[in-house]
């Protein structure tokens, strides 16, 4: 049973990961994408575009049925979605419809492209 738990401990340790090719790197990708876009809402605004835009994108990859859904998990665990997805703020279901339903264009070439 030794044998066996040392191979495992062997395989695991094998195992490299690429640091362009796992979750942190895709989700660094999207919110430096983000942030690049600009706001077209005037004034004061409290959320940022690439804050609300990284909130859509959270609400989509945890598979949340609806805003309401998000808005739910939201309020329970602020801190979890802050941390995992990196948010300084993370709109309600309203506000995120009011800024994502304006004029913004989102082109994805410059996400992925070179």
């Amino acid at each position: 049973m030794i044998k066996a738990r040392k191979q495992t401990t062997v395989q695991i340790e094998r195992i490299k990961l690429r640091k362009h090719l796992n979750a942190d790197a895709l989700l660094a990708t999207m919110k430096t994408g983000f942030e690049k876009i600009e706001g077209h809402r005037p004034g004061n605004v409290q959320h940022s575009p690439g804050d609300t835009l990284t909130a859509g994108f959270s609400m989509f990859s945890l598979k949340n049925p609806s805003l309401l859904a998000f808005d739910e998990r939201r309020q329970k665990s602020p801190h979890n979605l802050m941390t995992i997805y990196v948010m300084g703020s993370i709109p309600c279901d309203t506000s995120m419809r009011e800024i994502l339903d304006g004029d913004v264009l989102i082109e994805p070439v410059p996400f992925f492209g070179p």
